[in-house]
Formats: structure tokens, sequence, C-alpha cells
């Protein structure tokens, strides 16, 4: 029996909907709640969507209300609650109130939380609790005393005592607009995804039929919330779960299927989902429907912003730091995640737009969470302000911010454009691209990688913009002769090239962060993942010394519009003025033996084998065909047998066999550990027998 099932004994043989139980379904329903007409839009749209189901409540109407307000808790709403009661099988399974409370425009007004509610007069006290609460917030205004009763779905159960987590996921899908979607989630409460770390995926329907289902975002899920009895409750995530993405690919396409189809039926809308447990299935539950849009900040929020503007941004850990605001200034302000959490966000948001205006200052608002919290963050746009929407990026308070548009879009960098290790995480693939992202990966899973640190892809912009190289690369958008972006790209080469390099910040403290003599540069590019590589043609510079690193900077740059470099972008439909660059240093690891890994057969696509590639020294050789000794072994994963070995050019085997056999643990294990299917990895062998990874990115 699913949920709809369970649910839907609202109409039964021994009573029906009558004027004296004051109650309704959602199918029944004729009130102005949005909240409840979105449940109606769910049940219409995803009849035919395997994993998606929607939750049935009970409607207790203004009737019960007026009822306990002449009688107090009397027979007749005794029956209504007990009916609700039976109807959603509260014997077996624990309930939830929560409130409609719909003002004029169907809106649903913020009230109090309930908990697992398990028994008859537990529900009763928590009906009276609503009430009260209405009486004292909302009684002589145009907001309705309606609210609703419905299972408790898993992923928003408070834990056992047993148990602190419930292995459940909770989030929101949004449509983006055409056939682009995008889904977080993580394990808790749905609430969770707008105050934690989240994973997002990216989803686009192309017009052939086909689909691309894209992780930007991998988030190391520590803490997460669920409801309590009178507000949420914060809970740890224990560790097997941090790094486990909280959806499958099966269950992100299923859930963005359903907002799909109500988009398409009603406009663009958000849904928020819960993950359970019914008889051995695991549904995703639409707990939530409503319609959503994007919108664009307000014009006169980014004007100032026609050139860069930079200033230190102030982070708000409480209301007491709105008082910090200046007069008739602008200011960059940073909300972490905590006003993004719980019924209280937009009571503060609330307040901190109206100390603005009273100090008739213009904030630049850089809020956690993304597209998706813009429902929670809109008071601020409507009320002029403009409002940034950063992820998981973490900023520090008084970090200096660098604001400017492009096309009419306010975007934002660091400054200092460098990342050390340690202050990497939350970055998204924009700011530091994919093989940087891989190396962020392998730690969290506890590999060990050579000590290394990041330049953000804003470098690589400032110096074409400072260049005057920007009308170059929109130029060489539109060429196809050969001839033409030959010159091109030696044009745009030249600009990177000549740029100061003195101009490139800090670099020496950075390399004091990792140690070491000499050090490889390689780039990171936003387009370096499992979707492309650009092996071979992006230019990695090794043992270079620490005088030498500017300059080795800017020759990996410089290599991103490189005349091969543009003509494999557009095999893979990426213009050159979408290539963004980072660069990633590392410390040179004294290599004995170094090559790669690829957990399944590049070429066949066979997923039952193992290829390690192994050379004595460096592993670019392998790249640039200079190795005396090239070894090829073909393992089978299941056996951990060896089917094949190849010995190119001449000598020795390269590998030992107890060496052998830890490459492919190591393999299998990051492409386990990961998930995200089988991985092309890069590895060293020091001078004690340490093996090291320095990327990895899926095949």
């Amino acid at each position: 029996m699913n949920v709809n099932e369970l649910n839907r004994n609202v109409i039964n043989k021994e009573e029906n909907l009558s004027a004296s139980l004051h109650v309704s379904d959602v199918v029944s329903y004729t009130g102005r709640s949005e909240r409840i007409k979105g449940f109606r839009r769910v049940k219409e749209a995803i009849t035919d969507i395997p994993g998606i189901q929607s939750i049935d409540p009970v409607i207790l109407l203004e009737q019960a209300y007026q009822e306990y307000q002449t009688n107090g808790v009397s027979d007749s709403l005794r029956r209504s609650v007990q009916f609700a009661w039976e109807s959603l099988q509260g014997d077996k399974y624990p309930l939830i109130v929560r409130r409609l409370f719909p003002d004029k425009t169907g809106e649903a007004q913020s009230g109090p939380r309930s908990g697992n509610v398990k028994s008859i007069g537990e529900l009763l006290s928590e009906v009276e609790k609503f009430y009260r609460y209405y009486n004292q917030h909302y009684l002589g205004e145009d907001v309705i005393p309606e609210i609703m009763i419905h299972r408790v779905v898993d992923a928003g159960n408070p834990p056992k005592s047993e148990s602190p987590f419930l292995p459940y996921a909770g989030g929101d899908v949004v449509h983006l607009g055409d056939d682009e979607f995008q889904v977080r989630a993580t394990y808790g409460a749905d609430e969770s995804v707008q105050g934690f770390p989240a994973d997002v995926w990216d989803v686009r329907f192309r017009a052939d039929g086909s689909l691309e289902i894209h992780q930007t975002i991998r988030a190391q899920k520590t803490e997460s919330i669920i409801p309590g009895t009178d507000t949420y409750k914060k809970i740890p995530l224990p560790e097997k779960f941090q790094e486990v993405p909280a959806l499958s690919n099966i269950q992100v396409l299923s859930i963005t299927e359903a907002c799909r189809a109500i988009s398409k039926l009603h406009g663009p809308h958000r849904l928020e989902f819960d993950g359970t447990n019914i008889n051995g299935q695991e549904p995703l539950v639409v707990i939530e429907s409503a319609p959503f849009s994007i919108r664009e900040n307000p014009k006169e929020a980014i004007a100032d912003f026609v050139s860069s503007k930079t200033k230190p941004i102030i982070t708000f850990r409480s209301e007491q730091d709105f008082d910090s605001i200046p007069e008739n200034e602008l200011m960059f302000a940073h909300l972490p995640n905590i006003y993004f959490q719980g019924n209280e966000r937009r009571e503060a948001l609330t307040r901190l737009s109206i100390i603005a205006k009273e100090k008739r200052a213009k904030l630049v608002v850089f809020a956690a969470g993304n597209i998706a919290t813009q429902h929670a963050a809109r008071v601020l746009m409507d009320n002029g302000h403009a409002v940034i929407f950063i992820g998981n990026e973490e900023l520090e308070n008084g970090e200096m911010i660098r604001l400017f548009t492009n096309n009419n879009n306010l975007e934002w960098e660091r400054e200092n454009p460098i990342a050390v290790q340690d202050h990497i995480r939350g970055r998204g693939v924009e700011k530091v691209g994919g093989k940087t992202i891989g190396l962020q990966k392998l730690e969290a899973h506890g590999f060990r990688t050579a000590p290394y640190f990041a330049i953000e892809t804003s470098l690589f912009r400032r110096i074409i913009e400072e260049t005057g190289a920007d009308s170059l690369l929109e130029d060489a958008d539109n060429i196809t002769n050969p001839e033409d972006i030959k010159d091109i790209s030696q044009a745009l080469t030249e600009k990177i090239l000549s740029y100061d390099k003195k101009r490139i910040p800090q670099t020496a403290e950075a390399l004091l962060s990792i140690g070491g003599e000499k050090f490889s540069v390689r780039s990171s590019a936003i387009c370096e993942d499992g979707k492309c590589s650009f092996a071979g043609i992006f230019k990695t510079l090794l043992n270079v010394a620490p005088n030498d690193l500017n300059t080795a900077i800017l020759e990996v740059l410089a290599s991103g519009v490189s005349e091969y470099a543009i003509r494999m972008g557009r095999t893979l439909d990426i213009n050159p003025s979408q290539m963004k660059m980072s660069v990633i240093i590392q410390r040179m690891i004294d290599a004995r033996k170094a090559g790669t890994i690829f957990t399944k057969d590049h070429i066949s696509g066979n997923e039952d084998i193992i290829q390690i590639d192994a050379v004595a020294g460096l592993g670019e050789t392998i790249v640039d065909g200079t190795a005396k000794t090239h070894q090829s072994l073909i393992i089978d994963k299941k056996t951990r047998t060896i089917k094949q070995a190849d010995i190119y050019l001449k000598g020795d085997d390269v590998l030992t066999a107890d060496e052998t056999a830890q490459l492919v643990e190591i393999g299998l294990n990051v492409e386990n550990s990961l998930k995200e299917g089988p991985q092309d990895i890069e590895w060293a062998l020091d001078r004690k027998g340490q093996i090291f990874l320095l990327q990895t990115r899926p095949l």
C-alpha cells in the first residue's frame, strides 16, 4: 500500500465529509490555500512517474476552528480529529500537523511546528496549540485558521532513541527555464538544503529526446535538521553518509520528471520532497508544490557595477549585526546558512530590509544557497537590494570581494584568486575547474594527494580584461577558417604572456603552505571533468622553481587559447570565450615510477577490467611519448588476475607484483568511493614507496 492509498482513506463507508466533521481532502477542498492547490497539481501530474508519490492530508477547515472558539475541545472537534487519526492510520504511522493559515493571496503564514504525533491525545493537543497560536497572532486579520494533518515522511522524522539518523533524503527541485532543472538534496528534512551543504544536480532535456544529468556539487554533508516538537532539531550525520550522494541518478531523474510534468501543466514550479520507506520501497514523496520563477536583481541594484568595485564583505552572524549597516553607503553583506533555516528566515530578512531602508543603505547580499533559495530572499530583492547566491562557498569576514557586470548579470570574485588547499571546499567548478574538484574528492575520501593550491579562474578573466584580449576572445567565437584561428590564437597567446608577472598575487606565501623546492603547474579548466578532457592540449609544466612559477602560470593559462585548444573546444561545442582556466600548483613528487589507472577499457567501454600504465620516472612521458619503457597491464576486476601484459619500447617490467596489487585496489577504491562510475586516475610512486594520486576524472 503506497502513501496515496494510506492517506486516501478520508472517504469511508461509515462517515463522509459532512459539515459536522469540518474536514476535507485535497480533491474536495474549495478554500484559498495555495499549498493545498499545489498538492492537487501534484496528484494530477505524477500518476505515471515511478518512484514519486504525494501526500494527501486531511484538512481541518475554518469551521473546526470556529467550533473550538465557541465550545473549546468539544465532541464535534474530537470527532473531526478522530476522523483524521483513523483516516491516516495514526495507530500505525506517526502524524504531523502543519499550518496552512492562508492570507488573502493564499500564501501560508508563519506558525508553530508539530513533532512526531503518536497518539490521538497528542494530536488533539497539537491542534489546540495551532489554534492558540492563531489567536495570538492572526485573530482579526484576513488569515484563515486552516491546518492540515498528514503522515510523517521518514526523512523528516525525529530520530529514534537508538539511532541519531534516518538515512533518507530530502530536498527540492526547481524549473530553471526551457527544459533545464536543478535538484538539491541532503539527508534529513527537505528544509536542510536551505541551511546546510547539499548535493546539487543540473538536469537538461535535449531536443533530440536525450538528457544530461550532471552533479555540480558533491557536498560533505556533516549536519542536517529534522522537525522537533516546537522547532527544528539539528542532528549530526554519520561519517559513512557524509560523502555519499543523497540521491541516485534514477531518483534525480524521477523527481525532475515530476517537476517537468507539473511545469508543463501549470507553468514553472518548485517542488519539495522527502524520502521514505513503504513496504520495502523507497519513493520520494512530494510534500510541497508552488509556482517558481527566476527573478533578476533590480536594475537600480546593479547600476553601480558597470565598472568593477572592490569592497570588504561583512558577515552577519546574528540580527544584532544588522545595526552595523552604514548610513547612505553601499555594503557587501554575507548571510550564512543560519538565515535560511526554519520558520524565522522571512522575518529576519524582512527586518534586514527595513533597517537598510531606514539607513538609506544599498546592500549587495551574498546569500548561502543557490537559485532555489530565491523564495526565501525575495524580500531583499523586492526592496531594491541585489542578492547573489554563493552555494556552499565559505567567505571570511573582511575578505575583499570584487563585483562587476557581465551582459547585465552581476558577477563576483575574490580579490585574491589564490585558494590554499584547506580553503577550497565549497568552491564550484566555475571557480577552480574540474581537476581541482577531483583532487578535493580524493582528499575527502582519504586518498594521498600531493600538497597543492589552486588559482581561481578569476585570474584568467582579469588577464584577458586588463590586456585588452577580451575583444579578441569574442572574435574567436565566430572564426572558422583554420588560418584565422591560428592568427587569433597567436595574438591571444602573446597578450597573456605579456602580462606583468608581478601582478599575480601572493604565490610565494601559497608555496610556503605546501612546502617543497620544485613544483608542477597544471591546468584546471571548467570543462575538464567527466564530460570532456583536454589531455595533451592544455600545458603541464614540471620541476618549476619558485622564481619561475609566475611565468609557468601564464604559460598554462595561455594554453587555454592555443590553436589546438580552440579547435578541440569547437568539437565539444565550447566557444573560446567560454573557456575559463584555473591553475593547480602541486609539490613535485620525486617519482620513481608513475602512470595512469583506467577503471574500465576507455576504448571498448568494458567495465570488467582495469588498465594500468606505468613508466619509470614521471608519468608525463606516457603522454609525450618520451618514455624509455612503458608497461601496460589489463587486469580482471573480479579475480585481480592479469589478463594481458605488454611492454612497449624496451626494458623490463616497471611494476612489481605488490605495486600492481596496490594500484588495482586504489583504482577500485576510488571508483567505489566517488560513486561517479569508472575513473581516469594519475599516480606517482615516490622513493619511499608511497603512492600519491595526482588527479582523477570520470571516464
